[in-house]
């Protein structure tokens, strides 16, 4: 997993899905596994592959403890993947499945970065109402923290004006 996050980090989406069909082969279970569907669900958005991508990201959504960080960039990909099928259910119910789960203290940035995704995706297919409900808990949940972290003001700024574009 730790040669896939940094494949994936290195942007080389080839190498990143190497790794994870290695670890896949080596028999990963449980978290692993779904942290291994959680990078492949992103390289394979990333490589334009949604149709597998929003299935590979339900199956590390089942595998993943909810609120870890693979879990956040699961449903996140998975949650752009829904849009750009035009799967206004699913979106919607990813939606409602992360906002259940309350931000971890100690990685605030990655709750933002999905937030930020997943507000965006309702905005695209027009969920105003649950769109603004989410951005409105990120403003909330980032009032204190917004001031001091740049990646935290960065995603709530871009979720923002990502909605006003929408509308």
């Amino acid at each position: 997993t730790q040669a896939a996050v940094q494949a994936l980090e290195r942007n080389d989406l080839a190498e990143t899905l190497r790794r994870i069909e290695c670890g896949l082969e080596a028999g990963a279970q449980g978290e692993a596994r779904g942290t291994l569907y959680a990078l492949k669900t992103a390289a394979l958005f990333l490589r334009n592959q949604v149709d597998s991508a929003l299935a590979t990201g339900l199956s590390a959504l089942t595998l993943l403890t909810a609120g870890s960080r693979h879990w956040f960039r699961a449903i996140g990909y998975a949650s752009m993947s829904a849009a750009v099928l035009g799967n206004q259910e699913k979106v919607h119910e990813l939606a409602q499945h992360f906002s259940t789960v309350p931000p971890p203290p100690l990685a605030l940035g990655i709750y933002f970065e999905t937030s930020s995704l997943v507000a965006t995706m309702l905005g695209l297919i027009g969920d105003r109402e649950m769109a603004e409900l989410l951005l409105s808990h990120m403003q909330q949940v980032g009032a204190s923290s917004e001031k001091t972290d740049p990646y935290t003001r960065a995603w709530m700024h871009y979720a923002l004006g990502r909605h006003a574009n929408a509308l």
